[in-house]
């Protein structure tokens, strides 16, 4: 398994919005964003390794956490992310997230997006 790397999973989720055509936010935003993915972990308890092991499921996990970070977002006055762009963000982001667990196969992935 590899390092989780904010730098990279920034390049990553830019490459994502690019291919969409949807407007690339700077890296303030998406660690923003990033931040508030892994808050959610926390207040769902994901990232204790002593958990049950019921995580949700990919799309449940995927709205779950849009509508957490929306929640985050609308509180955030300076926050410039269009919550239209947040799926795409949040999906990015695990997708990230995977290719840190697919060994070679999701580095090569990872390397070619940035």
């Amino acid at each position: 398994m590899n390092q989780f790397d904010e730098n990279a999973a920034c390049k990553y989720i830019a490459a994502r919005l690019a291919e969409a055509g949807r407007p690339v936010y700077n890296s303030d935003e998406l660690l923003n964003i990033i931040d508030m993915i892994w808050d959610f972990y926390d207040t769902r308890g994901l990232l204790d390794p002593d958990s049950d092991g019921d995580d949700p499921e990919r799309a449940e996990l995927e709205q779950e956490i849009v509508a957490y970070a929306k929640t985050l977002l609308k509180r955030d006055k300076g926050a410039g992310v269009d919550f239209a762009d947040l799926p795409l963000i949040v999906k990015a982001e695990l997708d990230y997230e995977d290719t840190l667990l697919e060994g070679d196969e999701g580095i090569d992935e990872l390397n070619d997006l940035i």
